[in-house]
């Protein structure tokens, strides 16, 4: 990761702040789930798909938000990452893009019916 990425998810995507709370979110999402089931446990990998798919999914909301107020943002909030010239919007579609990627293989991979959820939850961001 070059700097500017570093310095980019400490501006508008903090992993070390939102990164525990995603996990919690998800972990908790998973547990209610897994105890109207009658389940006592979760699956390892099932947790991991949940979670990387739900952090992600915080990523591209963001990205998405930076696409949302671009014009607002270069007029009024210049010392934002995308304003000064740090990422451009280019590159950030092509992370969200990638993002999507990665959540769709996990959600192939673990129960292919699943993805017809991130379909919905794509079409809501878009």
């Amino acid at each position: 990761m070059t700097n500017r990425w570093w310095i980019y998810q400490k501006e508008r995507f903090p992993i070390f702040a939102h990164g525990p709370l995603i996990l919690a979110f998800s972990l908790s999402a998973m547990g209610y789930s897994a105890l109207l089931r009658g389940e006592s446990s979760l699956r390892p990998a099932a947790a991991l798909v949940a979670f990387v798919t739900a952090l992600l999914f915080f990523l591209q909301l963001r990205i998405a938000d930076e696409f949302k107020d671009a014009e607002d943002d270069a007029r009024w909030r210049a010392y934002r990452p995308v304003p000064r010239g740090l990422v451009t919007l280019g590159e950030l579609g092509w992370i969200g893009l990638g993002a999507g990627l990665i959540q769709l293989a996990g959600s192939l991979w673990l129960r292919p019916l699943q993805a017809l959820m991130l379909v919905v939850a794509w079409s809501y961001l878009a």
